[in-house]
């Protein structure tokens, strides 16, 4: 698939399910909630056990910024700076 651009890569890629995203970073679900206008239903209703890139392809999401958004998120929840001692 190749997201090549800094924003994107990270810890969540495409092949990882919405319910493994939320279940590892719980404040992914208000990515997917943003998200949810634009594919016309509840994704996680509806897509939960869908990879990230079958939701993207599914509900006609830019998958790019999507992982974009997801590895930020990601990425800020796992700095060092936010672990415990």
């Amino acid at each position: 698939m190749g997201l090549s651009d800094n924003n994107s890569e990270g810890p969540v890629t495409p092949e990882m399910t919405l319910v493994e995203v939320m279940s590892q970073w719980r404040a992914s679900e208000t990515i997917f909630m943003a998200y949810e206008p634009q594919a016309g239903t509840c994704l996680r209703c509806h897509a939960l056990f869908d990879t990230l890139a079958e939701a993207a392809q599914k509900y006609n999401l830019d998958l790019h910024k999507l992982m974009a958004d997801l590895n930020s998120l990601a990425r800020q929840l796992d700095s060092p700076q936010d672990k415990l001692p």
